[in-house]
């Protein structure tokens, strides 16, 4: 009977050991509020982007959620591995998660922890604190309708200018240094309304910013 025991122990060692591996790591994270203005209501919101550097022994399949919690404020986001566009850089795997909205958010100042979950249910975890808003106004970008179309007004270097049709398809998105645009410059069709969206491309004081959409109507 001694025999059988050890045998069924020895064999479920093996079964845990073949099964078990390293928790998943999580060497990077820190989060950009985007500051959002909605010219059409003269309203500020915010949103948050988060950037993470993942890893785990079993690939990203072996990744199951990453978790961004405001312990403070009772808030968290979860964002699962399908629906992750990772980048791969140096071999390592970068993941951005964007959108993250709180309707009751009126400031992102604040610690948030990001705690990575793989299948198996092991997990880790790493801080970041949100520093405080910077009091400039003119850190906005602000969309100017004129003539030429539109000219982005702005102190930042770089933008990602979105430009979408009435029923919300997307015309065009890129990221240019340029911040003056013309009708020539898209494939428009004049008798539609079109929406306009900047974004800056670099944070500036831990912050990203963005304006718009506004409609212009050729």
């Amino acid at each position: 009977m001694k025999l059988v025991l050890r045998l069924a122990l020895l064999s479920l060692v093996l079964l845990y050991s073949s099964c078990s591996s390293a928790p998943p790591e999580l060497s990077y994270f820190e989060i950009y509020p985007v500051r959002v203005f909605l010219p059409s209501s003269g309203n500020y919101h915010y949103e948050l982007f988060a950037v993470a550097n993942v890893f785990s022994e079993g690939g990203l399949k072996s990744l199951s959620e990453l978790y961004i919690v405001h312990d403070s404020k009772q808030l968290y986001w979860v964002s699962r591995q399908e629906e992750w566009d990772p980048v791969d850089i140096h071999g390592e795997h970068w993941i951005g998660v964007g959108g993250l909205i709180a309707g009751d958010m009126d400031s992102p100042v604040g610690t948030y922890r990001a705690i990575l979950v793989d299948v198996a249910g092991a997990q880790v975890e790493r801080t970041y604190t949100v520093p405080s808003v910077p009091r400039s106004r003119g850190l906005q970008p602000e969309i100017e309708v004129g003539d030429a179309f539109f000219e982005i007004d702005s102190v930042h270097g770089r933008h990602r200018v979105m430009v979408e049709s009435a029923s919300g398809e997307l015309l065009y998105e890129e990221e240019t240094e340029e911040t003056r645009f013309t009708a020539d410059d898209f494939a428009l069709n004049d008798s539609d309304v079109f929406r306009v969206t900047v974004s800056t491309a670099q944070p500036k004081s831990g912050y990203l910013f963005r304006t718009g959409p506004v409609e212009i109507r050729l």
